[in-house]
């Protein structure tokens, strides 16, 4: 991303339902982090398994396999 951009960051289940948004907002062309304390959207500790991470950006959008061990 060279330029600023809108960015949305949201986490799914195994089954395809939101358990967490991390990120809507715009961001600037340079390197970010964001940490997922693995909790939904109301605060509860998510479960060990497999977790898909969705990333939209300038008019691009991409999903990562994520796998998360307690």
């Amino acid at each position: 991303m060279e330029k600023s951009a809108p960015v949305k960051l949201d986490i799914y289940n195994i089954k395809g339902q939101k358990v967490r948004s991390l990120a809507d907002e715009v961001y600037t062309g340079r390197i970010h982090a964001i940490d997922w304390d693995a909790k939904d959207d109301h605060g509860r500790a998510c479960s060990s398994g497999v977790y898909y991470l969705r990333v939209i950006s300038g008019g691009m959008s991409s999903k990562h396999k994520m796998l998360l061990i307690k």
